[in-house]
């Protein structure tokens, strides 16, 4: 890529920090030589009707506000707004297989279509260092499915997948791939600083849309699987964290990682081998969110499981589920933040006494504190008065796919749509 792609990516990126997460598809054509051969000299003729199938059929499938863009012969990006990964490929699929059966009918032939998905930030196709990057990064990244017209069926690359509920309390579980996980990024405010630099790992299921709040860490069904997606979030922090210093970037990155993979010692040593391969320059890069611990661990056990955190990061941020007693639980267990996420099914007057109370325990031990999963603009108001330091949900900043910039945020910040109105009305 070149510098002026790269430096034309952060800019889109940096723009895009308030924006939703959107879904590329990549399609495109392969075996054209068939179709060249068998047309011969009507090639150059028919092949403006050819992209023209393609690009009604893209356009049946977009919604207002899709773009898309014909990056190559016979080869599209289409950005979906809004849509899922499963959606985005399920668009593809049709996409392929309408064009196909206009052009080819019931035709023997060997060709088929390869379409690719990813969750991207949204971008300007009209661009062209911004298509070659994405086209670059569904390269990379994206997953893979092709139609066949011979067969007419739809072939995905054959991948185990790792169930997850979005939180404790839900029921729903979603499939991640193991072989080829989306992570998104949570951007947490530091209210003190007025900063963010830090983006919590979230794991972006197939059938999860960009506009899902978010309130806990993903919880994988059974523990081998819960282990395996804690070591995957974390090659997927390490792996960006290494690419941002490489292009003179850095940002911190907040693991999760559930207290059983910490505890338990075949799962420890595993997911410890990855950290002993990091550089220490990588380590100082990464926070650690530690899940799943339950108010009836014992102050010895976190006193004797958590201190092996200081090996990957000084940011070992505790998720407490029930703020009574935190005080005692977490004494002498040397992590920095104590914190809450704010659960759906809570009132807002519980929520904050809980949280409140909770903060006060944590300040009288000397730890920060924090709050996750603030849906509303309500919600992080009243978390920083109640003690939060670091706040994170939608109330404040959605997701990104892919974090590089840090950036400047006050309070002031949350209301800034509600005053360009006033303004606007006033002038």
């Amino acid at each position: 890529m070149t510098e002026t792609a790269k430096a034309t990516l952060q800019i889109a990126q940096q723009d895009s920090l308030p924006a939703a997460i959107v879904s590329a598809g990549k399609i495109h054509m392969l075996g054209l030589e068939v179709i060249k051969e068998r047309l011969g000299p009507k090639w150059d003729r028919m092949s403006d009707l050819v992209h023209r199938y393609f690009e009604s059929a893209i356009r049946r499938e977009m919604a207002p506000g899709d773009t898309f863009a014909h990056t190559s012969e016979l080869s599209y990006i289409v950005l979906f707004r809004g849509a899922t990964l499963a959606e985005t490929q399920l668009k593809c699929a049709v996409i392929a297989k309408e064009a196909c059966k206009r052009l080819f009918g019931e035709d023997d032939t060997d060709i088929s279509v390869r379409s690719l998905t990813l969750p991207v930030n949204d971008l300007d196709l009209n661009l062209p260092e911004m298509r070659d990057a994405l086209n670059t990064l569904l390269e990379k990244e994206g997953r893979e499915a092709k139609y066949y017209v011979r067969e007419r069926r739809i072939e995905s690359q054959a991948a185990k997948v790792i169930r997850v509920r979005l939180d404790r309390s839900s029921e729903q579980y979603h499939c991640l791939s193991e072989d080829r996980p989306h992570f998104l990024y949570r951007p947490i405010w530091d209210s003190v600083r007025g900063v963010v630099l830090t983006y919590l790992c979230q794991a972006l299921p197939n059938t999860v849309t960009s506009t899902t709040t978010f309130s806990e860490c993903c919880v994988a069904e059974a523990d081998g699987d819960q282990a395996l997606l804690d070591e995957l979030a974390l090659l997927d922090c390490l792996y960006r964290a290494r690419n941002l210093r490489n292009s003179g970037l850095r940002i911190q990155f907040a693991v999760p990682l559930h207290f059983n993979t910490l505890a338990r010692g075949r799962f420890w040593r595993k997911y410890s081998s990855i950290q002993g391969n990091a550089s220490p320059e990588l380590l100082r890069d990464l926070a650690i969110y530690v899940h799943g611990i339950g108010p009836d661990v014992p102050n010895l056990r976190l006193i004797g499981e958590l201190p092996k955190l200081n090996a990957i990061s000084k940011h070992i941020f505790c998720i407490v589920e029930d703020p009574t007693g935190v005080a005692r639980q977490f004494r002498n267990t040397g992590i920095y933040a104590l914190g809450m996420t704010r659960p759906k099914s809570n009132s807002e007057r519980e929520w904050v006494a809980q949280f409140s109370g909770a903060c006060l325990a944590a300040r009288r031990e000397g730890f920060e504190t924090f709050a996750l999963g603030l849906a509303t603009r309500t919600d992080a108001v009243n978390a920083i008065g109640a003690g939060a330091r670091f706040v994170e949900g939608g109330g404040v900043r959605g997701p990104i796919a892919d974090p590089k910039f840090g950036f400047s945020h006050e309070v002031d910040d949350l209301y800034r749509d509600d005053l360009q109105t006033m303004i606007e009305l006033q002038s």
